[in-house]
């Protein structure tokens, strides 16, 4: 037997039953709200407060009041930091509002001159 199921993207697999008994399954769309997480690294030179303090009142999301957002420092090196951005979003548009957020990220650091190393997405 197999299950069908509809991925983010809208496209629909079939997956044996056997698979979907042996993993933990997360079915995203019944919760209102999901995070976008982005794996940030700035130059080393951008003060954390100053850039908390800017992305804080940056447009980053397309639904602004429903927009929740946490920063937080994982590490650094000599030549770079590397924060994680949490961005809370409505499920229901998570993959549109995700390419937004990316955009806009990268849109802002250019406007107010923060050196952007890199931008990835996690999970």
């Amino acid at each position: 037997m197999r299950s069908r199921i509809v991925t983010n993207d809208g496209f629909s697999i079939s997956v044996s039953n056997t698979v979907m008994l042996a993993v933990p399954i997360s079915n995203f769309i019944v919760f209102e709200k999901r995070p976008i997480i982005l794996n940030v690294t700035l130059g080393r030179n951008v003060s954390i407060d100053t850039f908390r303090n800017k992305i804080e009142t940056a447009q980053v999301s397309d639904n602004e009041e429903k927009c929740d957002r946490r920063l937080h420092v994982k590490g650094f090196d000599n030549e770079s930091t590397a924060i994680e951005l949490w961005v809370q979003v409505s499920a229901q548009n998570f993959l549109r509002e995700r390419s937004l957020i990316v955009h806009n990220l990268q849109a802002f650091c250019e406007r107010v001159n923060v050196p952007l190393k890199k931008i990835e997405l996690q999970g």
